[in-house]
């Protein structure tokens, strides 16, 4: 067992373990008021590293891959007095060879927050219309700024897609969604490209799966890059079992 100790505060805690035994989390600093996100790297010297904030007082590290790059949220500057915890400005972000950086959010919603990152780092979340309040919008942070995942879907599908949890080598995003009711529903994306264009929804442009948002030359990317383009909403077309989650 190893004590991998804190930033110099009273307590720390592990959020995501990778396969090369890296472990990222946050901690308190000393005098225990404010928290960052740290990467623990185990070698000859084990070495906690504090990845720092975008500007504000306290980060969270949520995620790693096995190249070790880390994901979360981290505060903003400057904060009204006050906030504390989730109610103050917070953005995802990539931390990445030494640096932080901000990931942003939509232009509607103050605050986001980094989920899950894959071996190509892809990365998935959520962003909110009131910071410290209710996830909104599911996520995606690819080529250049954050893509709201419901402009990828079925317009008439009946789930709004509010919050994107995690996401595979292959590209596949796993999240949860709210229908009009309240209710919310687990969810699948799945891509369609080389590696999943033989799937339904998929041919020919889709049908009435899946929506067309750019040309079919853009859309075909075999390394499972999400321009925008086709994607497949999993519980509504393909799972009509699928358990219901509670509501929130």
């Amino acid at each position: 067992m190893i004590d991998i100790g804190t930033l110099g505060g009273t307590c720390g805690v592990p959020n995501a373990l990778n396969n090369q035994g890296q472990v990222a989390g946050e901690s308190y600093l000393a005098g225990n008021l404010n928290v960052h996100a740290f990467l623990w790297e185990k070698r000859a010297h084990p070495q906690l590293t504090d990845l720092g904030t975008l500007g504000g007082d306290n980060a969270s590290a949520l995620w790693l891959n096995d190249a070790g790059e880390v994901i979360g949220f981290a505060d903003l500057p400057p904060n009204p007095p006050g906030c504390a915890g989730l109610t103050c400005q917070h953005h995802a972000f990539l931390w990445k060879q030494g640096e932080m950086t901000d990931l942003g959010s939509l232009s509607a919603d103050p605050c986001s927050r980094a989920l899950s990152i894959n071996s190509k780092g892809q990365i998935v979340g959520a962003s909110a219309t009131v910071c410290g309040g209710p996830l909104t919008h599911a996520l995606l942070f690819e080529n250049g700024g954050p893509i709201d995942l419901n402009t990828l879907v079925p317009p008439g599908s009946g789930l709004a897609l509010t919050e994107a949890i995690y996401i595979n080598d292959r590209g596949e995003i796993a999240g949860v969604g709210a229908l009009s009711n309240g209710d919310t529903h687990a969810f699948v994306l799945i891509p369609c490209d080389e590696n999943h264009g033989d799937g339904e929804g998929c041919e020919d442009g889709g049908g009435d799966n899946a929506v067309r948002q750019t040309s079919p030359a853009s859309r075909a990317a075999a390394d499972g890059t999400w321009p925008p383009s086709l994607v497949r909403p999993m519980s509504r077309h393909r799972f009509p079992g699928l358990a219901i989650g509670p509501k929130n």
